[in-house]
């Protein structure tokens, strides 16, 4: 899928901060958190379309995956269609029918994000 990030101003800062600590695995147990919060929306359908008989396999809800590194995760879908569906590639009858790209999903959850992370943030540098 399309390349949709948020990127959170001051990490690499944060970064520098958290390479002379002992154990940042808060932040990243923190990332990993706002990660699974994307993938979740991410999976979430539109209601079906009136009169529409296609029926739904939820192949595409079960692909979204998260991979964790150390100070960063990426939520992905490896479907073929993905990119049609809830990608930049989005076809019109999606968007007419109310598929979320990922862009509208990340800045839809920006917020939320930033607040997840912020917290694990803040718990390991009080500890």
């Amino acid at each position: 899928m399309a390349d949709s990030r948020i990127d959170i101003k001051g990490l690499d800062k944060l970064r520098l901060k958290l390479a002379f600590m002992k154990d940042p695995k808060g932040v990243t147990h923190g990332i990993k958190d706002a990660a699974l919060h994307l993938q979740k929306e991410a999976k979430v359908y539109p209601p079906k379309p009136a009169h529409s008989t296609y029926r739904r396999t939820l192949n595409l809800g079960k692909r979204w995956a998260v991979n964790v590194r150390r100070l960063g995760a990426t939520v992905s879908n490896n479907t073929s269609y993905g990119p049609f569906v809830q990608g930049d590639e989005q076809t019109w009858f999606h968007a007419e029918t109310g598929w979320k790209t990922t862009g509208e999903i990340a800045e839809d959850e920006t917020e939320e994000v930033v607040k997840i992370i912020k917290r694990a943030v803040d718990r390991v540098l009080n500890q």
